[in-house]
């Protein structure tokens, strides 16, 4: 049966003795089943590294080697299931290469532990793929940061000159064109920056983050007029993305665009998941629009906002809709996952701004 397996592996009793050794195994290692069957699992320390460490299977063996003393950068720990990243001096004739190593118990019909089965999946080839993307990528984000910069001072001249062009003419068709000009590059200096918001979208692990305090910090960094808000139920913390305040401050956006003045935002848990309710009284959305804006191109003016605010919930697999009543403002409703948020407690809550008018 070991030599149906994919991957190179060897299998041992529950006293660690090897039992078997598959032949992927014995091309990787350069050694026989028959040499190393009956042997102790330490001697796939030897074999491997040179000295006499326990084989990764030992975690998951009764009365075996401590946890503690498995040197081993552990990547999924389970009862009956372990999984590690381990350098292999042995691979390539001698240069050496990373393994996954993964292990699993064996059990007999009754489900007791008789043994365990540990195999080793070469993927140098795959982690250096990797590392050359990452180095490819942190090359682009130079140059996008370096461009972006060059850009802004092109722009910051122009419109320099643009206002200065505005105080010497006194047609106000010209005022007209220049003021214009103006604010077109302005909504460029917009777009340039929103590229620097935006470029860590993806790449950053989420984080847990404390609704109440999104809020506020999507209110304190409003460039334009923003609505009342106020704040109410349980206090939660979310896990997503690190652009969460700029979901807020779209939709605040949005509310002021369609001439909104108050805003009511609270929570509800039903079953497996919690519905954060955005609710304001701007212009209702009619139904025809209710998904088409959430478009890529739904709204050239107001730019990509609710398509990315979709984009950027979806990291941890929050979703976005709109329900409202067209007759009675929006309605926005913000669903989180089981697992993608916790409802905290009074001690928590401790310094935090939740239940006040914003």
């Amino acid at each position: 049966m070991i030599d149906q397996l994919p991957d190179p592996g060897f299998v041992v009793e529950r006293s660690g003795r090897i039992i078997g050794w598959n032949r992927r195994l014995e091309t990787l290692s350069g050694v026989s089943r028959d040499d190393m069957v009956g042997m102790d699992g330490t001697a796939c320390g030897i074999l491997f590294y040179g000295d006499e460490r326990p084989p990764l299977v030992d975690l998951i063996l009764p009365s075996r080697t401590p946890p503690d003393l498995i040197p081993y950068a552990i990547l999924e720990l389970d009862p009956g299931a372990v999984s590690a990243e381990v350098h292999l001096p042995c691979l390539r004739g001698g240069a050496g290469g990373l393994v996954l190593a993964k292990t699993a118990v064996v059990t007999d019909r009754s489900g007791a532990v008789i043994g365990g089965i540990e195999t080793l999946t070469d993927i140098s080839a795959q982690r250096s793929a990797i590392e050359r993307l990452l180095s490819a990528n942190a090359n682009l984000q130079q140059a996008n940061r370096v461009v972006r910069h060059d850009i802004m001072n092109e722009l910051t001249i122009v419109l320099g000159y643009l206002n200065l062009a505005g105080e010497s003419v006194t047609d106000p068709e010209v005022q007209g064109d220049l003021a214009r000009a103006s604010l077109g590059a302005r909504q460029i200096q917009q777009l340039i920056e929103f590229t620097r918001e935006i470029r860590s979208h993806g790449t950053v692990l989420p984080s847990w983050q404390q609704l109440d305090k999104v809020v506020a910090a999507a209110l304190k960094n409003s460039t334009s007029c923003v609505p009342t808000v106020t704040v109410r139920g349980d206090a939660v913390r979310l896990l997503a993305d690190s652009l969460l305040v700029r979901v807020i401050s779209t939709l605040l956006t949005d509310t002021y665009q369609r001439g909104g003045n108050l805003v009511e935002l609270w929570t509800e848990e039903h079953g497996d998941h919690l519905c954060i309710i955005y609710t304001d009284d701007g212009d209702g959305i009619p139904e025809y629009e209710k998904e088409r804006i959430f478009g890529e191109n739904f709204d050239k003016v107001r730019g990509y906002g609710l398509f990315l605010d979709r984009e950027i919930l979806a990291v941890t697999g929050i979703t976005l809709r709109e329900t409202g009543d067209p007759d009675r403002g929006a309605h926005f409703e913000i669903v989180v996952p089981a697992g993608a948020y916790r409802i905290l407690t009074g001690q928590e809550v401790s310094g935090s701004d939740w239940v006040v008018d914003l």
